[in-house]
């Protein structure tokens, strides 16, 4: 399989990333210049520089994919909304309609148990609705970005899967919540 990641330079993606290549899969990497890549570069992987707010480097890198794992994402408890809103909803926005216009067969969405607020029950599932009280521009960012993956595979039927990784606990509860695909 060719699968690209985006965000490969963070802790979810540089993971990722070695799990692919451990099972043989043929892997690009959208990687901010900037960013170190030391993890990767004993790696067999494509390394393409870009972000996801550049639609040119986007469309480089879609292009003969299989599958998109998207886990590139401003995280933070705070800053300025612009920033979280560029990355977080345009720049998913924008994978989106590079992965349509490559014809790539599945794309995945790395979102958040954020979505969710700070649920009272555990363990958590699909079937529990998004928070309608937002604390900050990443969880409101969040939020619009997997709607809006939602929404695009319904119009465009884009085959998606959306994961909801927990980075936090609250007490000593662990939260995880991955909806069907």
């Amino acid at each position: 399989m060719k699968a690209l990641v985006t965000g490969a330079s963070g802790f979810l993606g540089k993971h990722l990333i070695q799990k692919l290549v451990a099972r043989g899969d043929e892997v690009s990497a959208l990687v901010w210049p900037t960013r170190t890549r030391s993890v990767l570069q004993n790696l067999p992987v494509i390394l393409i520089d870009g972000d996801v707010q550049d639609t040119a480097a986007i469309k480089r890198a879609t292009q003969g994919q299989d599958v998109v794992f998207h886990c590139a994402g401003k995280v933070a408890d705070w800053g300025p909304r612009s920033e979280f809103y560029q990355v977080n909803v345009e720049g998913t926005r924008n994978l989106l309609e590079a992965n349509r216009a490559a014809g790539v067969k599945h794309f995945i969405h790395i979102s958040s148990l954020a979505v969710l607020g700070i649920p009272d029950t555990t363990p958590v599932n699909e079937t529990m609705p998004y928070t309608t009280k937002c604390l900050n521009p990443y969880m409101e960012t969040k939020l619009a970005s997997e709607k809006m993956v939602l929404d695009y595979h319904k119009k465009n039927k884009l085959p998606v899967t959306v994961i909801r990784p927990a980075g936090h606990s609250v007490g000593s509860r662990r939260y995880l919540s991955i909806p069907p695909t």
